[in-house]
């Protein structure tokens, strides 16, 4: 069975969500889906973790080591010294993308299909929270009267929960009009 757990981090302005099985899915900033291969998901894992764990405690050097450390119990024969020159690379390759380069057309990465009915879930979700809108537009398709029992803030959370839980690594809130929704900051703080 594949873990669709989802592993993230924010650093610096680079947030990361990396969800590992076949394909191992790597989204940046919430925009970018890079397919990655079981290598470079092993060096994202273990930036999260160190991240995740020591993110106040150690400089780059530090951090760096320690992702080379981890590496070498999975690849000993590697030195460390060629780990961090490895880590620099994928490193630097995911700030040129959350700066907004494209993947294929001005970094040269390989492009790989996917078949979406291998993936464990999907890499978003849009949520509608609610069919209430204050504006009336003729093209809308909320349009007309609408009698829905709209979900409670605990029920829309325990969703998100199974959400993240399943391995999905982003939700969009729409409706109708999210905004009319009183519990809407709440939910988006669950979110996080």
């Amino acid at each position: 069975m594949t873990d669709s757990r989802i592993r993230h981090v924010t650093v610096s302005g680079l947030r990361l969500h990396l969800r590992r099985g076949e394909p191992n899915m790597l989204w940046v900033n919430g925009q970018d889906l890079l397919l990655l291969n079981n290598t470079a998901a092993e060096f994202i894992e273990a930036f999260i973790e160190v991240m995740s764990h020591h993110r106040d405690n150690l400089d780059a050097g530090e951090f760096k080591h320690e992702i080379a450390h981890r590496m070498r119990q999975r690849y000993p024969r590697v030195p460390p010294e060629v780990l961090i020159r490895d880590f620099d690379n994928i490193y630097g390759t995911l700030l040129e993308i959350s700066k907004g380069s494209c993947p294929m057309c001005e970094m040269s990465l390989e492009t790989r299909e996917t078949d979406p009915r291998r993936w464990t879930a999907p890499p978003r979700m849009d949520l509608a929270l609610t069919y209430s809108c204050n504006d009336n537009c003729y093209f809308c398709y909320t349009g007309g009267p609408r009698k829905v029992t709209e979900l409670s803030t605990v029920d829309w959370e325990k969703a998100i929960d199974k959400l993240w839980d399943s391995g999905v690594p982003q939700i969009v809130f729409t409706g109708g009009e999210p905004t009319l929704r009183g519990d809407l900051v709440q939910l988006v703080e669950h979110s996080r």
